[in-house]
């Protein structure tokens, strides 16, 4: 059984890998699943045992990575400080960094906003259990502003070293959260 799933797994990962390829070369909606499969290396039966479409591709490696923010995240500990302090910022931008590959080819094909939209609620539920609507606006402002620094300095070719980008958003969040 513990072949299958692995097997499974990295099947899955072929598909998001050759999804990511194909992004690069055409638009999203020209790609054909069959396309996608051959690239991939699985069969459509293959394709169709994991996911119902290109775009639950997408959204099921998002909530794959976003699972796995929060297991890296102080080792799925508590959520400890600020959301804006320097250690979640810090672990924002890398995480993004990490998975530059996939961030990218979603904006490139126009599906930025799935990532930026449940990332969000990733952070609502996490640090607004509570639902209080003015941290929920705090939140949403944060990760905005996380999402679009990070593709201003992708357009910007990454000159800048990643740690400059880290310390000159949270000297943002300080100003735009801090009391």
């Amino acid at each position: 059984m513990e072949k299958r799933n692995q097997r499974n797994l990295f099947s899955r990962e072929c598909i998001v890998m050759a999804l990511l390829r194909l992004i690069k070369e055409k638009p999203f909606s020209s790609i054909s699943i069959s396309e996608l499969t051959a690239k991939a290396g699985v069969s459509r039966v293959t394709f169709y045992r994991n996911y119902t479409s290109k775009e639950e591709v997408l959204t099921s490696y998002i909530h794959d990575i976003l699972g796995d923010y929060i297991q890296t995240h102080a080792n799925g500990q508590g959520h400890g400080g600020t959301f804006y302090d320097s250690l979640h910022v810090a672990h924002s931008l890398r995480y993004f960094d990490q998975y530059r590959d996939f961030i990218d080819g979603l904006i490139q094909c126009g599906f930025g906003i799935l990532f930026l939209n449940e990332l969000t609620a990733l952070a609502w539920k996490i640090w607004n259990p509570q639902r209080d609507p003015q941290l929920q606006i705090q939140l949403t402002a944060y990760v905005g502003m996380l999402y679009n620094l990070y593709i201003a300095w992708k357009d910007g070719g990454r000159k800048k070293p990643l740690n400059d980008l880290i310390e000159e958003a949270h000297a943002i969040c300080e100003k735009a959260f801090g009391h």
